[in-house]
């Protein structure tokens, strides 16, 4: 077998035939019989076990493999529900679940203006406009107060409640001149 460094003027590749080695029992493709180590033996044990028992032993922890798999899921299972609710409980005061009713008003998050350097004297908000109602998705149609109906949807994140001077209400129906058939075309 010739020498391999790289300190020398002619350097062997690893891949050439020389610096090939060859065992005679090799571990791969995985063979039962080979496998002690995968087996607690106990070190007053000196017995060598034959290839029948190691086998054996092989096939009886793989039966138990499907009692391990459901336990690890169920203690996955039960650190995620005990992450959730350590969460809910340290943030419970910042969690907000808006459930937005059709004719509340709502001011916009301007999200566009945000990123430009100008920011400062650009209006944060628009609106206020009202709530039409809540489409499938989660999104809100909104309507401004003349009537007219946005084509967008506005996430509940994007929203924040207006508290005007005055608690008047009005319905979504009488400022959109909308029915309930046409307001349902517009959820979808």
């Amino acid at each position: 077998m010739s020498r391999i460094t790289t300190a020398t003027k002619c350097w062997v590749p690893p891949s050439s035939p020389d610096a090939t080695w060859t065992f005679p029992t090799l571990l791969f493709p995985f063979d039962l019989a080979k496998a002690t180590f995968l087996l607690p033996l106990s070190r007053d044990d000196a017995t060598l076990l034959t290839t029948t028992e190691l086998i054996a032993l092989r096939v009886h922890r793989l039966q138990k493999h499907q009692d391990d798999l459901d336990q690890v899921r169920d203690n996955v299972l039960h650190a995620c529900f005990q992450s959730i609710q350590q969460f809910e409980a340290a943030f419970q005061h910042h969690i907000k679940d808006h459930n937005f009713t059709p004719g509340t008003l709502m001011l916009v998050c301007n999200s566009c203006v945000e990123k430009e350097l100008n920011r400062k004297t650009k209006p944060r908000y628009t609106g206020p406009m009202v709530v039409l109602c809540q489409t499938t998705g989660g999104s809100y149609l909104l309507v401004k107060l003349d009537g007219s109906m946005s084509k967008l949807g506005f996430a509940a994140f994007h929203l924040l409640p207006y508290h005007p001077w005055s608690q008047t209400h009005a319905t979504v129906t009488r400022i959109t001149g909308l029915d309930d058939e046409e307001l349902d075309c517009c959820r979808e």
